[in-house]
């Protein structure tokens, strides 16, 4: 039925410019079925258009979607061969972020009581020069003698014993200002020929970056 059918248009198709409807007989289903020839003459070529769209059973519109990318991609290998910038963005940006960016982070400044901390660790370890440079210039020994035998006193003092252990305990802030501090705090010493425990007030002074003595009492032993 399908060769009568294409029997039938092929013969409609042939006549003249004047030609009249051809009813064309087509089967349909379990009769035949009279169809008018242009109607079937405008389907025919509503198919023939789709079929002439297709390459190899792929559409061309996607064969020219494929085209495209292709050509896109062509493009960008070029400008990167060249030294041209990419399209996209967001690497650029990225590297823009990273590049030429520090954080520097300042340090904690240190407390008094670190300080101490620290000149009682110099003592300890039976260091003159690191012991006396946590003294202010302007520092005044409580006994009443110049700095300099004060500094001869106490290098004497440091050295003798052949062992030194000096613990901070308790420490108390008697008063405060923006550049001084007053700090109370119990002193344990103990060496191979010596030991006991006194308070202490210390009187310390801030230039800023570095925490100093300018002053140091005895408040007496302690039990």
């Amino acid at each position: 039925y399908s060769e009568m059918a294409r029997d039938s248009y092929g013969r409609a198709l042939q006549l003249e410019k004047g030609q009249q409807a051809v009813t064309l007989q087509i089967f349909g289903g379990d009769q035949l079925v009279a169809v008018n020839a242009a109607a079937v003459e405008k389907s025919v070529k509503m198919a023939a258009a789709e079929t002439s769209e297709k390459v190899d059973g792929v559409p061309q519109v996607v064969v020219a979607t494929e085209t495209k990318v292709a050509e896109s991609v062509a493009a960008n290998s070029s400008k990167e061969s060249v030294g041209e910038p990419a399209e996209e963005g967001p690497a650029e940006e990225t590297a823009e972020t990273e590049s030429g960016v520090e954080v520097v982070v300042a340090p904690e400044p240190e407390s008094a009581e670190e300080f101490l901390q620290r000149w009682a660790a110099s003592w300890s370890d039976q260091d003159v020069s690191a012991y006396l440079s946590f003294y202010a210039e302007d520092f005044s020994p409580s006994a009443g003698i110049s700095r300099a035998d004060w500094e001869k006193q106490r290098e004497s003092r440091i050295t003798r014993p052949k062992s030194i252990a000096i613990s901070l305990e308790d420490f108390a802030v008697i008063s405060q200002s923006d550049e001084k501090l007053k700090i109370e705090v119990t002193q344990g010493y103990k060496s191979d020929r010596y030991a006991d425990r006194t308070r202490k007030l210390f009187d310390l002074i801030n230039d800023g970056d570095n925490w100093q003595i300018a002053r140091e009492r005895s408040l007496g032993r302690v039990r």
